[in-house]
C-alpha cells in the first residue's frame, strides 16, 4: 500500500517540475547571444502596415501585411517565432535608439526566406539588423498549407522599438 503512495508522490512532483519549465514550443532560440541582454517586446496585432503606423505613437511590437492568401495558424506562428528571435540590443538602448523599422521579405511554398529588403530605416543601423537578423534567424517557417494557395508570398513587417 505505501509503494503506490510513494510512486504517486514522485509522479506528481514530476510533473510539477516538467510544467513549471519554460518550453520553446515553435523552434529553438538558441541562436540569440547569451551575452547580449535582452529587453522584452510585445506583439501588436494590427491589420496593415498603414494602420500600425498611424497607431505606433505609444505601442511597440510586430505587425505584417501579408499579400496573398495564409491561413491564421500559419501567420501567429510565423509571427511568434519571428518575436521569439527578435531583440533589443542593449548598445542601442544604450545609446538611446528607437524607431520604426519596416522589411519586406518574400517565402516560397516550403516557408524559406528567398528574398529580404530593408524597405524603411529606424534611421540606425543596429536596429535594423535586429530586424532582419529576426527573420532571417526564424526562418524557414515551415511548408504552407494547401488552403494558402501555392507560389511566392510577399510579407512586409513593421517593427517598432520603444523606449520607456
Amino acid at each position: 500500500m505505501l509503494r503506490p503512495i510513494i510512486f504517486l508522490g514522485i509522479s506528481v512532483l514530476l510533473h510539477v517540475i516538467v510544467l513549471s519549465m519554460p518550453w520553446n514550443v515553435l523552434g529553438e532560440s538558441s541562436r540569440i547571444k547569451l551575452d547580449e541582454q535582452l529587453v522584452p517586446v510585445r506583439l501588436v496585432e494590427r491589420p496593415t502596415v498603414k494602420r500600425m503606423a498611424r497607431a505606433m505613437k505609444t505601442q511597440e511590437g510586430i505587425s505584417f501585411d501579408v499579400k496573398g492568401r495564409l491561413s491564421a495558424d500559419y501567420i501567429d506562428q510565423m509571427k511568434a517565432r519571428i518575436f521569439n528571435a527578435w531583440v533589443y540590443p542593449r548598445k542601442a538602448i544604450d545609446m538611446g535608439y528607437y524607431g520604426v523599422v519596416l522589411i519586406s521579405f518574400s517565402l516560397d511554398d516550403m516557408g524559406n526566406v528567398v528574398s529580404l529588403r530593408l524597405e524603411s530605416t529606424s534611421g540606425h543601423d543596429l536596429l535594423d539588423k535586429a530586424a532582419m537578423d529576426a527573420i532571417k534567424n526564424a526562418a524557414p517557417f515551415g511548408p504552407r498549407t494547401e488552403d494558402t494557395g501555392h507560389g511566392q508570398l510577399s510579407i512586409t513587417a513593421s517593427f517598432r522599438y520603444v523606449l520607456e
